[in-house]
């Protein structure tokens, strides 16, 4: 684990200096599945070429009134590690992506694959330059054997400091 650990650093380390660094956070509502409000956190890597990468952290929570409790005492977050294809326009960017769903246990340290069957897809929208604001529509699909939405989705809004 510890050597995932050094290499992801790494990675991070050596993209930063080819790709546009981005942290941010979001909110967001699921429509479908059990309807959760969930916050989260990412870091985006991206290039004028079109191409781009964004780990992603998700916390489903009761209600946003609760949120600050939840993060307290949450075990458990999900991970997506998003591979994106961009389409930059001006300072906005319209972008969809994919990425397996891992779940990472805060007390253990692990990190497993959700499934090897489903996978979470997005579409959005992002403008500004140093604060970038976004829209995005997120959604499951399974790919057994063939690809198919789950018909859970979810609406997420945010901000990303563009570094």
């Amino acid at each position: 684990m510890k050597r995932v650990v050094l290499f992801g650093i790494l990675v991070v380390l050596t993209s930063i200096a080819v790709f546009a660094l981005e942290v941010g956070a979001m909110g967001g509502m699921e429509m479908g599945g059990r309807n959760r409000p969930f916050i989260g956190a990412k870091l985006g890597l991206s290039t004028d070429s079109g191409l781009g990468l964004s780990l992603e952290a998700y916390l489903p929570v009761s209600s946003f009134a609760t949120a600050q409790e939840e993060i307290e005492e949450a075990r458990f977050v999900e991970v997506d590690p998003f591979l994106l294809f961009t389409l930059p326009i001006g300072t906005s960017r319209i972008y969809a992506g994919v990425a397996p769903i891992l779940i990472y246990d805060m007390e253990t340290g692990d990190a497993g694959l959700y499934s090897d069957r489903i996978v979470h897809a997005k579409v959005g929208v992002s403008s500004g330059s140093l604060i970038r604001f976004f829209i995005e529509v997120m959604s499951s699909f399974t790919y057994d054997p063939e690809i198919m939405s789950l018909g859970i989705y979810t609406i997420n809004v945010g901000a990303a400091l563009g570094l």
